[in-house]
């Protein structure tokens, strides 16, 4: 009978309650992973958004871990960088000069160089975000000339060069 077993959690031979919590959320990262990753490309970022704060709480507890789970959560932080990337007031950095775009183009080259990208994807992206980036400066400095100025000179004193033409 399975209610009267001795292999309950707090005496699983596997492991500790802790082992076997971390294989469990680890199970629901790749999960949440693959709806987050649906859900984005379905154009559902509401629910994108809902299913990330879900994945920011797993993360926070015990994980197991894989080889691919550190691509599996740059591919999050990218996604969500891409998604926020019209709240200029947000920052993914701890340079808070750093648009989400911006950091977004950060977190894809450091995924070409963790893992093999096709060269002309990454090109392909890299235009993407770039052309992104320069929407979004030329929206800005089209509202507010002033403030446009103030931005760009403050990527010029932190030594940062936007993605501007």
């Amino acid at each position: 009978n399975w209610r009267n077993a001795q292999n309950t959690p707090m005496h699983n031979i596997a492991g500790s309650p802790t082992h076997d919590e971390s294989i469990v959320n680890r199970w629901i990262v790749d999960y949440y992973l693959f709806l987050a990753i649906e859900l984005f490309k379905n154009e559902q970022y509401s629910d994108f958004c809902g299913v990330r704060d879900i994945l920011e709480r797993v993360l926070s507890r015990p994980l197991e871990s894989t080889d691919l789970m550190p691509t599996k959560i740059r591919v999050l932080q990218f996604l969500s960088r891409i998604n926020d990337g019209d709240k200029l007031d947000w920052s993914f950095e701890s340079d808070e000069s750093v648009t989400p775009l911006e950091s977004a183009m950060r977190v894809l080259e450091n995924m070409s160089e963790e893992c093999s990208i096709p060269q002309q994807d990454l090109e392909k992206v890299s235009t993407s975000i770039k052309d992104m980036v320069r929407h979004q400066y030329r929206a800005l400095a089209s509202r507010r000339p002033l403030m446009s100025m103030i931005w760009l000179k403050s990527c010029k004193q932190s030594r940062s060069t936007p993605f501007i033409p």
